[in-house]
C-alpha cells in the first residue's frame, strides 16, 4: 500500500499594474511561520512557469481587491519528498 501523500504549498500574490507590478511568493511551512521569496521576475507568465519548473502546479487562483487596484493571487501545491 502506498503511502499518505504529503504536499506543501505556496501563494503568489501579483499586482495589477505591470509598470508597477510586483509578485511576492510565500511558502506556507508546517511550522506555521510563512516564507517569502522574490522570484527576481516581474512578467506574470515567466513566473509561473519558473514555478512550474520546481514542480510546483498551480491549484487555485483568485483576485484581490487591494486599496490601489485589483491584483491576483495564485496557490500552488508540490509533493513532498
Amino acid at each position: 500500500m502506498e503511502g499518505k501523500k504529503k504536499w506543501e504549498y505556496c501563494t503568489m500574490v501579483a499586482t495589477q499594474s505591470s509598470a508597477n507590478r510586483m509578485l511576492v511568493v510565500t511558502f506556507l511551512r508546517a511550522t506555521g511561520t510563512p516564507e517569502g521569496r522574490s522570484l527576481g521576475i516581474l512578467t506574470l507568465g515567466a513566473a509561473i512557469a519558473q514555478l512550474g519548473a520546481e514542480g510546483w502546479e498551480m491549484c487555485g487562483f483568485y483576485t484581490v481587491n487591494f486599496p490601489d487596484g485589483a491584483g491576483q493571487q495564485f496557490y500552488f501545491k508540490r509533493l513532498m519528498d
